[in-house]
């Protein structure tokens, strides 16, 4: 589990992402064998089958990696990929003091965290979210397998290798199981934030934070950008899109996730507010909003808010913060949601409404965008600077409210401006706004020792305003 800090250094240390294509022959269509009802290696109702499926030499294990990446999928997830630790995790002293914390073994909690179905939902490969105390299972020892992310494979892991295979429609494979992550960055977004934001079954409430784990604090674009590849992107003679192709990709990212990101959190919202769960849910508000220094001049002091935590800096401020036509229907949605979810009591049922008709205003959006140009980007960004800055008491206008605002907001601007660099390699200016960016990442990476912003000051504030503002005239027309 990252802690802040580890968070901070990730989601702001980008590296390049690499790979390139292989070719694939077309192959005629050959019906898909039936697979006979296979006995589920873990419960009754499973189907899932375990990542040493996919290890053989001949199949994922890297016997055929001069074929492609993606037949070394198992040994880079073994030997590089931190979900084939997400179960070790549960054993480590900082686990175990955890539990302790939470009570465990009292009243017939969970002795331990691998075998607490709050921790193994999604430090395991479970095909549902698992409830109450559960018995070890040799399959929890995979961590966060294959099947987590492309689906438990009882069904179609025989199929997967036939030829007739890849000419399916990505339907025909969900129906036997499989998750088609290959072609739509949506689904591959919504698939990470399962876990990383959560959902039913998979809450990281103030309970746990307060016991030691990390804030979740999930990016698409970022995550997707440090993992490490394991896949080989789609060759032209597959006939299907690659998303990956696109030389606007780190915006197509960005956005996707952006849109994943306000989904899962509304519904894990909708989720708390059900009967008999606590309420309010103090995870729902910014952690920094309490979890600061108190210095004079702070943003925090400033921004009038008598003395109650922000609801939600971090998964909705791009859009909330957005005046794009497009968007204003879902950011109206969402302020109408902070202004409930901001009053020092919300009533309960009065936040479930208003989650609801946010979750209906979303989701005719969640369709593929219209292509990025080089002046749409320049507008989005433009638009994302000027919507996001606060006037403070005092009159100082800052780039934006909080650490969380200011952090999201680089992250737009950085993915917009690789996107642009690779529209327009030869534009002059591409080199100086990457240099701020540089700049404004460095503001924001926490003090050695500090698991949030070690300084509250608008020292970093202003020297990361001043920088965003140069960059608005580098795009302004």
């Amino acid at each position: 589990m990252l802690t802040f800090a580890a968070f901070a250094l990730c989601v702001l240390c980008l590296l390049p992402a690499s790979g390139s294509a292989d070719e694939i022959t077309a192959t005629p269509i050959s019906p898909v064998p039936a697979v006979p009802d296979q006995k589920s290696t873990t419960t009754p109702q499973s189907r899932i089958v375990g990542s040493a499926s996919c290890a053989a030499a001949s199949c994922h294990g890297g016997g055929r990696r001069i074929e492609g990446l993606h037949y070394a999928a198992s040994l880079i997830w073994a030997g590089r990929d931190p979900h084939a630790s997400a179960w070790d995790v549960l054993n480590t002293a900082r686990s175990r003091n955890m539990l302790e914390l939470l009570g465990a073994g009292q009243g017939g909690a969970p002795p331990a965290a691998t075998q607490d179905a709050r921790c193994l939902n999604c430090h395991a490969t479970v095909e549902q979210p698992l409830t109450g105390t559960v018995v070890s299972d040799y399959l929890h020892h995979d961590g966060v397998g294959c099947e987590a992310c492309h689906g438990a494979a009882r069904d179609w892991i025989g199929p997967h290798v036939t030829a007739a295979w890849k000419r399916l429609p990505a339907k025909q494979k969900l129906s036997l199981g499989y998750v088609d992550l290959a072609s739509s960055l949506t689904q591959r977004a919504n698939r990470c934030a399962e876990c990383h934001i959560g959902g039913v079954g998979r809450d990281v409430n103030h309970d746990l934070i307060a016991a030691g784990h990390p804030r979740l604090d999930y990016e698409f674009s970022t995550f997707h950008t440090n993992y490490p590849r394991h896949w080989q992107p789609r060759a032209s003679t597959s006939g299907l899109p690659d998303p990956e192709d696109s030389p606007t990709f780190p915006l197509d990212a960005w956005q996707a996730g952006q849109f994943a990101a306000a989904e899962a959190c509304l519904k894990l919202l909708e989720d708390r507010t059900a009967e008999g769960r606590p309420w309010p849910e103090l995870a729902e508000y910014s952690c920094f909003s309490c979890h600061h220094n108190l210095e004079d001049r702070s943003w925090y002091q400033q921004r009038r808010s008598s003395g109650r935590p922000a609801w939600e800096t971090w998964n909705l401020a791009p859009l909330r913060n957005s005046n794009s036509a497009n968007l204003l229907p879902l950011s109206t949605a969402i302020a109408s949601l902070e202004t409930v979810m901001n009053q020092p009591q919300p009533d309960r049922q009065q936040v479930r409404t208003s989650v609801t008709n946010a979750v209906t205003t979303l989701a005719p959006l969640l369709t593929p965008p219209e292509p990025w140009t080089a002046a749409s980007i320049d507008q989005f960004c433009l638009t994302s600077i000027r919507s996001s800055r606060r006037t403070t008491t005092d009159g100082s206008i800052l780039a934006a409210g909080s650490w969380d605002e200011l952090a999201q907001l680089y992250l737009g601007l950085r993915a917009a401006v690789a996107a642009r660099r690779n529209l327009a390699p030869a534009d002059p200016h591409n080199a100086q706004r990457t240099q701020l960016l540089e700049q404004i990442r460095t503001q924001l990476l926490f003090r050695p020792g500090y698991d949030s912003p070690g300084t509250s000051s608008n020292t970093a504030v202003l020297a990361v305003t001043d920088a965003i503002n140069q960059l608005e005239q580098l795009l302004a027309p």
